[in-house]
């Protein structure tokens, strides 16, 4: 597993900026302290899930079934606190960096 964190220069800019929608499931908004956070999945086709998953499918809001499919190999949130926006990047395994990462536009 792979994570990475990211400050947003610009904390404005909106998430199809950030996250090429083309290649996410619609996101899911989830109560994260104060800010607002939307996580955003890569994914398609039905397997069994990954280890990592449990960071996220521990919470009410994510469904089941969100992840585990085979190009459910990464997940991107974006969390936005009053002073500064972050993206978090996670991807199940470092030969799939690629496909988990092109979901972003830029970090």
């Amino acid at each position: 597993m792979s994570l990475s964190i990211y400050l947003i220069k610009n904390k404005d800019l909106p998430d199809p900026e950030l996250v090429n929608l083309d290649k996410a499931d619609p996101p899911i908004d989830l109560d994260i302290g104060e800010g607002a956070a939307q996580l955003y999945v890569k994914t398609e086709v039905v397997r069994q899930q990954p280890p990592w998953t449990r960071l996220f499918t521990a919470l009410p809001e994510v469904p089941d079934g969100t992840f585990g499919r085979p190009n459910s190999v990464g997940a991107v949130l974006i969390y936005r606190a009053a002073d500064a926006t972050f993206l978090l990047s996670v991807e199940a395994r470092s030969e799939l960096t690629q496909g988990a990462r092109s979901i972003l536009t830029h970090p």
